[in-house]
């Protein structure tokens, strides 16, 4: 690269930088969520992590490191770093539309590069001050600083290696879609496979570095000599480690799979970024009518076709994502316990069909008709109709989850108590779309903005978060106290509560829905 070149590309880096950094601290909501989101990361570290991290600390510096765990945390470093590689790529979904002036003043390399450097150091900014907090763990669980700083250092190639060939898998993924034609719900379905099949190897690996209680020896590992463990042991030498063939072999693997990595990620955006991504010709169904269910009603006709548009572009279901972590989370439950997976599986599925319900469609109502609120606050008399059909289609996708979990639940537990839990879970599917709607009124979303390589007016990240959050723990709660009801009968402490519960899930719902019916009947078109 020449001269002029790398100066461009620290130009290019910067400006992406500060370009971020200004949009974040213009949208108040937008700077709240990061703040909470970083300050969450570093209480967890400060809380739930300290004892592991304080322990480990005293470990490293003990002149006997613990090998076991260290493969672990190299291992989990890679894997971090391979995700947030994939999705820095995933969430860049312009990276093929830059100004003129830009792709015509410099080399497409040097784009490419200053676009990745500055997505890699977007993301550092923010894990810098959770980073901080984990060192000042090690530290003080240390007692020193050669051995906590020798480990950190030795994670950052690690880590750095995993984000370049996490950038590379997203940037091919995206050229190979772009190839192959796959759009829509194959695309969606290709991403998740290869999501989970990530995920599920990392679990799989993660689990071979275990150390064994009774030997406090660690497993067999997935390759002879546990690379893992033997690169830790080679960073951790002056502390006490050992340099061994298999690690410095480990350690010129990680050099030259990064540099490899980063070759083919400019190769590959500086294809995505000459040539022309136009748009795919649209398909339109032959058959234009409203199945019975849906045709009662002004409100049933739009659910129908408000579920006919997440069928046709899956892309609006993009801010959804989190809930996949919680999906995978219960596919590690398999690997630790596959009794325990069978146990709550079927709850799962009948709370999942309760957040599904108020978070398809509820959390940011108007901000998905942006393009259509001249017309919809000018021709409707009120914003009612569209709000129950977004209810509609909400309930019906979660009324599906509901209807799996009710069929798998009498299988494996019997009738009496999966009916009592499925008759709460459509209560309170029901009960989610007013609630949702009532979330999404408190702080409407009309500014369209990339998530998930996905550009549109996304839900507010503190009000889906805080659905998210309280719907898991009232559902899970309800379903709780439904057994407790189906097995032990209706007593006087289960009947108040029921009656408290049920009270307080009717107020949030019956809230939510007048709350933002009122709200979007009062805007006007300034407002927006």
């Amino acid at each position: 690269m020449s001269a002029r070149e790398r100066h461009a590309t620290r130009a290019i880096a910067r400006t992406e930088l500060r370009t971020r950094l200004r949009s974040i601290r213009a949208d108040a909501r937008q700077l709240l969520a990061t703040l909470l989101g970083v300050v969450a990361l570093c209480l967890a570290a400060a809380t739930m992590g300290y004892g592991a991290v304080t322990s480990l600390g005293r470990a490293l510096a003990s002149g006997n490191p613990p090998i076991g765990q260290i493969g672990i945390v190299v291992l989990g470093v890679l894997g971090g770093g391979i995700y947030l590689g994939v999705a820095s790529a995933m969430n860049q979904g312009s990276v093929g539309r830059v100004g003129p002036l830009v792709r015509t003043s410099t080399t497409p390399r040097a784009v490419v590069a200053g676009r990745v450097g500055g997505a890699f150091l977007v993301g550092s900014i923010f894990g810098v001050l959770p980073l901080l907090v984990v060192l000042v763990e090690l530290l003080v669980g240390a007692g020193g600083v050669l051995a906590p700083t020798l480990f950190l250092v030795g994670l950052f190639p690690v880590a750095l290696a995993g984000a370049v060939v996490g950038r590379a898998l997203g940037s091919g993924g995206k050229l190979l879609g772009r190839r192959l034609g796959i759009d829509g719900w194959a695309k969606v379905v290709l991403g998740l496979g290869i999501i989970a099949v990530l995920f599920l190897g990392t679990q799989l690996a993660t689990r071979s570095f275990i150390e064994n209680p009774e030997t406090a020896m660690p497993r067999t590992a997935l390759l002879p000599g546990a690379p893992a463990q033997a690169y830790g042991s080679l960073v951790l030498v002056p502390v006490g480690g050992a340099a061994t063939t298999t690690g410095l072999l480990v350690f010129a693997t990680v050099v030259a799979t990064g540099f490899v990595a980063a070759a083919l990620t400019v190769r590959t955006e500086e294809r995505l970024l000459v040539t022309d991504d136009g748009a795919q010709g649209a398909t339109v169904s032959s058959d234009a009518t409203v199945p019975t269910p849906f045709g009662h009603t002004p409100s049933t006709r739009l659910a129908w076709r408000y579920l006919l548009r997440a069928r046709r572009n899956p892309s609006m279901m993009g801010h959804l994502f989190p809930l996949l972590f919680g999906g995978m989370s219960m596919l590690a439950s398999v690997f630790a316990s596959p009794d325990a997976a069978l146990l709550v599986g079927p709850g799962a599925l009948e709370v999942l069909g309760v957040l599904l319900a108020g978070a398809t469609y509820g959390l940011n109502p108007l901000g998905d008709e942006r393009d259509q609120l001249p017309l919809l606050l000018t021709s409707a008399r009120s914003t009612a109709i569209p709000l129950r059909g977004r209810a509609i289609a909400g309930a019906t996708i979660g009324l599906v989850f509901v209807a799996l979990g009710f069929a798998f639940d009498a299988y494996l537990n019997g009738v009496v108590g999966s009916l009592a839990r499925a008759a709460l879970s459509v209560f309170l599917v029901v009960a989610a779309t007013g609630t949702a709607l009532g979330f999404g009124a408190a702080l409407p979303a009309f500014e369209r903005r990339e998530y998930m390589n996905v550009e549109r007016a996304h839900p507010s990240i503190i009000i889906l978060f805080g659905y998210l959050l309280g719907g898991t723990v009232m559902a899970a709660g309800g379903l709780v106290l439904a057994s407790i009801v189906a097995v032990d009968g209706l007593g006087l402490l289960t009947g108040g509560l029921g009656a408290v519960y049920l009270l307080f899930v009717v107020a949030f719902a019956v809230g939510g829905y007048v709350y933002a019916v009122r709200r979007f009947d009062r805007f006007e078109l300034d407002d927006v």
